[in-house]
């Protein structure tokens, strides 16, 4: 029997996350779009920004979810790094705060697994909790860490509450 891309099991961990003041670009997607919409983003408009700003590589980054619209499907979304040092802030990019606050992590080994596990987290792990509940209007985030581009590996943090 062949599996559909939506029966894989994650090992996912709850963790307190603290608050990140991060510097990025912002789009409007929808849940239909998003596959596209968001690896363009990083490619195409805010990898200049991050080599621009580290040009040496290998910084962490961030990609933050907010504003969803249950009705339209339509969502926020945002590649961010933390502001160098020292440097000024380009004006294309903004500022936006990483909420401090508890959340369920789940690691992955490539990306290829991102839709994957979102679905996994919001449509099995959530509804199966006696502990813990989604926090609807708050931020989820992808963690890229500095040697992402070496390893695939990531992790993804969605917002939860204790019941």
């Amino acid at each position: 029997m062949s599996s559909t891309p939506h029966d894989k099991n994650f090992a996912i961990s709850v963790t307190e996350h603290p608050v990140l003041e991060l510097i990025g670009i912002r789009i409007r997607t929808t849940m239909q779009t998003c596959a596209d919409d968001c690896p363009a983003l990083w490619q195409e408009t805010f990898s200049p920004w991050m080599h621009h700003l580290y040009p040496n590589g290998n910084c962490p980054s961030w990609g933050a979810s907010s504003a969803y619209d249950a009705a339209t499907g339509r969502f926020d979304y945002r590649a961010l790094v933390r502001a160098p040092e020292g440097q000024p802030i380009p004006e294309a990019l903004h500022s936006f705060t990483l909420p401090a606050g508890l959340y369920a992590q789940c690691q992955l080994t490539s990306i290829a697994e991102i839709h994957t596990a979102y679905h996994y987290l919001y449509s099995r792990w959530l509804p199966s909790q006696t502990g813990y509940i989604g926090l609807e209007d708050a931020v989820s985030f992808e963690y890229y860490p500095p040697d992402f581009m070496q390893t695939g590996h990531l992790s993804i943090f969605i917002p939860v509450t204790l019941r």
